[in-house]
């Protein structure tokens, strides 16, 4: 199973939130699928997986301690001011792509895609039709996707397989539930902390040293959701597997958008974080 599923499901929402009541939901839907988990908790830490993201001079508020300030020099070669910004874990033409269907499943192992080309193509129609408004890409939505209802199933079923119901019965989030990825494919969180190593640790060191390591991270990312299982459902927590180890930042904001619209499910709870640091990373990811 793939996330990719989650995206597409989040943008399709936001692309017909305000169509005609097709955001309309029941509780007796979202009620009848998979169990509830602590929703509130996996925003929380979903959205605090960004402060470790963070690039440039990090301000004074920053939870996420072992991540420290970096490329602070961004843009100096050309006289451009780059510092800043998020780090994003990543190594148009919608009516081409439509007419000429095919998958890029090929070109494995690099970033597989073993749904298929149709999430991608609605993820597109979404965008395009959240940007333009024109109805022919909510036209392509609605006749290329299930119920509204079915879609809301969908959405929640992923939600909860991220956080746990799933045949490997562990969280893909880092720091949710008990069972969660340790070998994290980061290298801000798979070096020590500057306070624990204050030595430089370049990138032949970190390469030999820790990425190799059988050792889980020695700073916990938490938040951070992994690239996920294979087609089979199954998860090898190898830090040097990136294609199912690595976390992005466009993986968590689909799912903080998902997670948002569950939490009316459960009642609120206190945030409660596994011990995230007290020191800086020597290295960006």
């Amino acid at each position: 199973m793939e996330f990719h599923l989650l995206v597409s499901c989040v943008l399709l929402w936001c692309a017909v939130v305000g169509h005609n009541g097709l955001a309309a939901m029941t509780d007796e839907v979202l009620m009848s699928s998979s169990a509830n988990y602590a929703y509130a908790d996996a925003i929380g830490k979903a959205i605090l997986f960004f402060e470790g993201q963070r690039s440039g001079k990090l301000p004074t508020t920053q939870r996420v301690t072992w991540r420290g300030d970096s490329a602070l020099s961004d843009g100096n070669l050309q006289n451009v001011n780059l510092v800043g910004g998020y780090y994003d874990a990543g190594d148009n033409l919608f009516d081409f792509a439509d007419k000429y269907r095919g998958s890029y499943s090929a070109s494995c192992p690099f970033y597989c895609s073993y749904s298929g080309y149709q999430d991608e193509l609605l993820w597109a129609a979404s965008w395009l039709y959240k940007a333009s408004g024109e109805n022919k890409y909510l036209s392509y939505i609605i006749s290329n996707q299930v119920a509204n209802l079915q879609l809301q199933k969908i959405k929640k079923d992923q939600v909860d397989y991220i956080l746990g119901n799933n045949p490997m019965k562990m969280s893909y989030m880092v720091g949710f539930g008990s069972k969660y990825p340790k070998q994290l494919h980061h290298r801000g969180s798979s070096i020590p902390s500057i306070k624990v190593h204050p030595a430089k640790v370049g990138c032949n060191d970190g390469h030999s040293n820790y990425f190799s390591s059988p050792n889980p991270n020695p700073n916990t990312h938490v938040g951070a959701i992994v690239g996920g299982p294979d087609s089979n459902d199954q998860f090898n927590d190898a830090r040097s597997d990136y294609s199912h180890a690595e976390p992005t930042t466009y993986i968590n904001a689909a799912f903080v958008g998902s997670v948002a619209a569950l939490l009316g499910q459960t009642e609120s709870t206190t945030l409660q974080f596994p011990q995230i640091g007290d020191g800086k990373a020597n290295e960006a990811d």
